[in-house]
């Protein structure tokens, strides 16, 4: 091994800001590793350093390295034999010297305002590190992973794992920025010799820190170079399927023995069946000792676990096929995904007995000896999703177009009833008179073709000035807008969760009465009346 420091460092907190220390491990990666290095020097927060590993690299990668050492102080290169990312980033660790810790792989990006955000956050707030949000790079646009909008959807400071289990799914280093001393006193490392370590060491600091902080923003830029090019994308192999068991293994071991019942549940329904679905691809045609490995790592997974086909995270196919797997039925498990193959796109659905249920093989067979409730759609699967389009008001009469849905539900044939109505803080409703009408505004925004959900929207009219007259309206007043909808006996309801871009609010009008309408995160739309305008300044 040997560190290549040449040219003058500029020493910690040149500038009056704690120094940064970002490591990145190489691995042939030199037709990257520019744009990588170049996005970090770019960053507007002037005091880091860039520990380069290079682990062994067989191509011009480290001459690359070599070049940014010689031209840049603030880049050093440390060189070893092939370890695997793991080991290459704890090595990487072990040469930085700033008061702040953070990660980049060297075939991505970092955004120019990463490091500003989340070191000014870390610093603020006193935590033990900080996490943003990610985006890859997908047909040519930054797209943030679906799994991440819900726990990044607000700035959080100072919370514990307790406070937001969901933050679990994002097991990535390099969107994160850690304090060193807490690095160094929970005795933080990568494990050697697999894939998935990144889960293992994250899942660790989540349940060892005292606080952490939560942005919202997307502070790191994931490519994705082709296949074959990245560790994650060759799980078919047998090797790899063994590293993500004993990952999964490893990560449970560490909820159990750190995490709270509440943490323990979490990660049992949402997050230990991630990425079983991407090795349950590989069953049909696999060798012998491919689904032995499988079946008897589930079942070590499971062991002591709410079963498989209890997840929250997993969809009811690869629910069912996880359970064929615990159950070594591989002919029925080799049959159901080569007909998922066959049939790509969302599954045909139907009700029966108030619950949807997937028409995948089996499900009909009295003598396949598989329980039936294995095909029905769970709670997660059927969620309410409501969103708003625009909103005027015209001599007091609010006009509302959205549209409400139940995702995952049958759209074939099935037209939705939806019902809208304003409840009051004080506990009164009123019921609205709704249009529905046929709009692919709604598929848009869903965005899961070929499955349709043009019958979801709606126009709403509120007429809040004789609503005010009759007296049920009063000044100061608030109230929300609840939805419900209906498709093929399955019944959901709630707030407006989104409004569109073109939504233009707060609205505010003045006619007989005042009318304000606001979107809250929390409380979707809310409407308050009052008896001028001037009341809501």
């Amino acid at each position: 091994m040997n560190r290549a420091v040449p040219g003058a460092r500029s020493s910690p907190g040149t500038h009056g800001a704690p120094l940064l220390s970002v490591v990145v491990p190489v691995y042939n990666v030199e037709q990257y590793l520019a744009e990588c290095l170049n996005s970090i020097l770019a960053q507007d927060y002037a005091d880091l350093e860039i520990v380069v590993v290079d682990d062994g690299s067989t191509d011009g990668s480290a001459a690359v390295a070599q070049g940014y050492a010689r031209r840049h102080g603030r880049v050093a290169l440390v060189s070893s034999v092939n370890q695997g990312p793991g080991p290459a980033r704890n090595l990487g660790v072990k040469h930085c010297r700033g008061e702040y810790l953070a990660f980049a792989d060297a075939d991505d990006t970092v955004p120019p305002h990463a490091y500003s955000l989340l070191v000014s956050t870390v610093t603020d707030s006193g935590s033990d590190f900080v996490v943003g949000s990610l985006q890859r790079h997908i047909d040519g646009e930054l797209v943030e992973p679906p799994f991440l909008r819900s726990p990044h959807r607000r700035r959080r400071i100072g919370i514990r794992i307790d406070d937001l289990p969901a933050i679990m799914r994002n097991v990535f280093p390099v969107n994160k920025v850690f304090r060193r001393s807490f690095w160094d006193s929970a005795r933080l490392e990568f494990p050697a010799g697999m894939i998935g370590e990144d889960q293992v060491a994250m899942t660790e600091a989540y349940l060892r820190a005292a606080a952490f902080d939560v942005v919202p923003e997307p502070v790191y830029h994931w490519h994705n170079r082709g296949a074959g090019s990245s560790i994650t994308q060759r799980r078919y192999q047998l090797g790899d399927l063994r590293d993500r068991i004993t990952t999964k293994q490893l990560t449970t071991d560490l909820v159990c023995e750190l995490g709270s019942p509440q943490v323990r549940d979490y990660w049992a329904r949402h997050g230990l069946g991630g990425d079983l679905p991407l090795y349950f691809r590989h069953i049909p045609g696999c060798g012998d000792d491919y689904w032995r490995t499988l079946v008897a790592g589930v079942r070590q997974l499971y062991a002591d676990q709410p079963p498989i086909h209890e997840s929250h995270l997993l969809r009811v196919q690869h629910r069912l096929v996880g359970w064929l797997v615990t159950h070594d039925r591989r002919t029925q498990a080799e049959a159901i995904l080569r007909w998922l193959e066959q049939h790509p796109g969302p599954l045909p659905l139907q009700t029966s007995g108030g619950h949807v249920v997937a028409l995948l093989p089996f499900h009909d067979d009295p003598n396949s000896d598989i329980p039936p409730e294995l095909f029905r759609l769970a709670d997660h699967e059927l969620t309410f999703d409501a969103r708003l389009f625009s909103a005027q008001c015209s001599e007091g009469v609010l006009e509302l177009v959205g549209a409400a849905l139940i995702r995952g539900a049958p759209t074939d044939g099935a037209t939705p009833r939806i019902e809208v109505a304003l409840c009051s803080d004080a506990g009164q409703r009123v019921g609205l008179d709704v249009e529905q009408r046929p709009s692919p505004d709604a598929t848009r925004w869903i965005d899961r073709l070929p499955q349709r959900y043009d019958g979801s929207e709606f126009v709403a009219r509120v007429d809040v000035a004789a609503l005010t007259k009759s007296g049920v309206c009063r000044e100061g007043d608030r109230w929300h807008v609840e939805l419900s909808v209906e498709v093929a006996d399955i019944r959901r309801e709630g707030l407006f969760r989104t409004k569109a871009p073109g939504a233009n609010l707060p609205l505010a009008a003045a006619g007989d009465v005042a009318v304000r309408a606001t979107f809250e995160p929390s409380s979707g739309l809310v409407i308050t009346v009052a008896e001028e305008r001037a009341s809501f300044s």
